[in-house]
């Protein structure tokens, strides 16, 4: 974490050398200065590993809270651009601090941390897969931008930025069920196959539909809350939202495969996965965009993710059926009584 953090701040101060218009480079500190939490993001990984996701969950809610506050306030007050900067730096690393505290508070001191060389060279081959795909994640998140720019200029950027957020904002939603259910699906690995499947199932199809509700409201009332924060001359933001809100489902999705790779040690599929979608999103926007403006680029995300996991999957066996196993976990409704876990335990092992 400290080394991504250092390899950040370097390419930042390199970048303010090149740049012509000098005046963004105090914005860009107050951004940056919200990763110099980052580091301490670390727990996370001690949180999942555990089974105390929840520390993660919380820690994401009262930074979410207090990001969507900032900004509410900065609206109705008209302030300076600067308050929506401070906005995004609470976003880029106050959650980390946060799950920091919960450690210190209820497990235990960051004093009594080691550090082994050895280890860490072991490690990094291994985590190679990892961390492409966290690369391919964010350029897959800024590829639309970038190439709308390109094409349609920087004022229908901003529209798209617009539309963007309010998607992110119930990505952060979703997020929060993902950690907090993926406990189950962790734990239920070591008991016995047959009931991490069915956990599997509950997750993907949890995941899935726990979605459309968002969509609906989106659907029903994006331009009204479009207008309402940001006033009718961003009106154009809500038929971007419109498209770009049919993200969420596959967000899902690649959230539940996530976690269903990192449990049976599958990292390069996650990888293979988030490279094919990034890929497949730069050809589709510049058709897109050209016929269809903003609302193409989100309608090109929507569709690179689910072709990007397609693809990925339909070139092993293994992945083959798990591309089935999602699609009928989709599709077929799962048992979510109380009291499952244990009872099918006792009648598989009678």
């Amino acid at each position: 974490k400290l080394l991504s953090l250092a390899t950040m701040l370097t390419a930042l101060g390199l970048s303010f050398l090149i740049l012509e218009d000098k005046s963004i480079i105090p914005h860009c500190l107050i951004v940056a200065s919200g990763y110099m939490l980052y580091p301490f993001g670390v727990v996370q990984c001690l949180f999942f590993s555990k089974v105390k996701s929840r520390y993660n969950a919380w820690s994401q809610i009262v930074c979410c809270a207090i990001y969507n506050s900032i900004r509410v306030f900065a609206i109705l007050n008209c302030s300076s651009i600067a308050v929506y900067f401070v906005a995004e730096a609470v976003l880029a690393g106050l959650s980390y601090g946060i799950m920091f505290v919960f450690y210190w508070r209820f497990c235990n001191s960051p004093l009594k941390w080691s550090f082994r060389w050895k280890e860490v060279m072991a490690l990094i081959p291994l985590a190679l897969p990892m961390s492409i795909t966290v690369v391919f994640n964010m350029v897959y998140a800024r590829t639309d931008m970038l190439m709308l720019e390109h094409y349609k200029g920087v004022e229908m950027v901003g529209f798209y930025t617009i539309a963007a957020r309010f998607t992110e904002n119930w990505t952060l939603f979703l997020q929060l069920f993902a950690q907090v259910f993926s406990a189950a699906v962790i734990s239920s690995r070591n008991i016995s196959a047959l009931e991490y499947s069915k956990q599997l199932h509950r997750y993907y199809f949890m995941l899935f539909w726990i979605s459309l509700p968002p969509i609906l409201l989106m659907l029903l009332l994006g331009r009204i809350i479009c207008t309402l924060l940001y006033g009718n001359a961003f009106a154009v933001s809500a038929s971007i939202l419109h498209w770009h809100i049919l993200t969420l489902p596959c967000n899902g999705l690649l959230m539940a495969f996530h976690c269903h790779a990192v449990c049976e040690h599958r990292l390069k599929i996650i990888a293979a996965v988030f490279c094919l979608g990034a890929l497949i999103n730069v050809p589709l926007n510049m058709l897109l965009i050209k016929h269809l403006g903003a609302s193409g680029a989100a309608i090109s995300s929507a569709t690179a993710m689910p072709i990007g996991i397609t693809l990925a999957l339909i070139c092993t066996h293994k992945g083959q059926h798990d591309l089935f196993f999602m699609l009928r976990s989709i599709f077929t409704l799962p048992s979510f009584r109380l009291g499952m876990l244990v009872k099918d335990s006792k009648e598989e092992a009678i």
